[in-house]
């Protein structure tokens, strides 16, 4: 049994927090993709030849050259693709975000999607307990169903409004990708939300 404690990470106004926090119902677990380099095409662009990614997938840098450029590493965004340029939104079908320059060095992405070797998303229920923030504190336990080895490490807990599809609201990136040799119970000790980007 593995136990980890789940959190949300980003930059909002304060007053927005309650209205996602209602809509989130559901956690899951992630995992990610090859990591890929991007380099900056036009303002607020990132190109490169043919990446593969798809409007409305998520997405997380793990590397950045200027991190001071309004970009963070270790939090979502939602993708708008061409075949070969992104814009970046915070949440799925968003305000496309702008930028200040990264730099000439590129940076280094992953695409973010939900764990498939999961018995069950499970229900959790957010509660406002202060100005700009929320929490479950319930111990949770996810239940995966094989490894969870390499590629398909576990590297994120995800938030979902449906125990079923449904629009993915966020999720919190973990300190370090999680390996299971095999089948395992995966325990939430709790869900702390705070500074939440609302829809």
């Amino acid at each position: 049994m593995t136990q980890l404690l789940a959190g949300f990470n980003g930059t909002i106004k304060k007053a927005q927090n309650k209205v996602l926090a209602e809509k989130i119902k559901y956690a899951s677990l992630g995992q990610r993709k090859a990591a890929q380099t991007f380099k900056e095409a036009t303002t607020s662009k990132l190109v490169l030849t043919a990446h593969g990614l798809v409007t409305g997938q998520t997405i997380v840098f793990t590397s950045l050259p200027n991190e001071t450029s309004g970009l963070v590493t270790g939090r979502l965004y939602w993708v708008t693709a061409t075949t070969n340029e992104i814009e970046l939104a915070e949440n799925e079908g968003g305000a496309k975000l702008t930028w200040t320059a990264l730099g000439a060095e590129g940076c280094v992405l992953q695409r973010v999607l939900e764990c498939t070797a999961i018995k069950a998303r499970i229900p959790i229920t957010l509660a406002q307990v202060g100005d700009g923030f929320a929490e479950d504190a319930t111990s949770f336990a996810i239940e995966t169903t094989g490894a969870q080895t390499g590629e398909n490490s576990i590297t994120d807990v995800l938030f979902f409004e449906a125990l079923t599809a449904g629009e993915l609201l966020g999720g919190y990136c973990l300190p370090s990708k999680l390996e299971e040799s095999a089948a395992a119970v995966v325990t939430i000790l709790s869900i702390k939300a705070n500074n939440l980007v609302a829809p």
